[in-house]
């Protein structure tokens, strides 16, 4: 004996079929359009060095924004002493050496064409120039004055609106000092 079910019954568990494929085939859609436009499957050569040539303290750790235009601390400082050695972390191109403000900067161009990528040092008082090929490890220049808390500033950035934490690209670990100029005012 074969019992069928009522057509209202199968047409309901159609229905309920096409809106779960509907709704899978649009979280598909909105996951590909939220995807990089770059691939990263050529992201730069991993690890690089310590700009510093060594581990150091951190000063202040990377912060990022929640949203591109809000606050943040858009890379890491370093307690260094003004006139501490900066090295090219990893191979790349200078693609910026002039003031910013009042503070003289240094940027990298270190990423591929698919894996656009710059890293930004401050302040630094350079001792290459702007389009100089660099490779890892290569001096860059010497910590200048004019940042606090810590005397380096190290920044990594991705796209115009996106940042990078740079501790994540180094070959040792990081170590987070306690900067007793932060207050729970501030």
């Amino acid at each position: 004996m074969t019992t069928s079910q009522p057509s209202s019954h199968r047409t309901s568990e159609n229905a309920l079929l096409k809106q779960t494929l509907t709704g899978i085939c649009l979280c598909l859609f909105f996951l590909l359009i939220a995807l990089p436009a770059h691939s990263t499957d050529n992201p730069p050569q991993r690890p690089w060095l310590w700009p510093t040539g060594h581990p150091v303290p951190i000063a202040r750790p990377f912060t990022e924004p929640a949203q591109p235009w809000l606050s943040g601390h858009r890379g890491v400082d370093f307690d260094v002493p003004i006139a501490s050695e900066v090295y090219a972390p990893t191979a790349g191109t200078v693609s910026f050496v002039g003031t910013v403000v009042d503070r003289p900067v240094l940027s990298l161009n270190v990423g591929s064409p698919d894996f656009p990528l710059r890293t930004t040092f401050e302040p630094i008082n350079a001792q290459v120039v702007r389009g100089q090929k660099v490779h890892a490890g290569e001096l860059l220049g010497y910590v200048a004055e004019g940042h606090s808390p810590g005397a380096l500033h190290w920044g990594v950035k991705v796209s115009a609106q996106k940042w990078l934490n740079p501790l994540l690209f180094l070959r040792e670990r990081s170590v987070l000092k306690i900067w007793d100029g932060w207050s729970t005012t501030q």
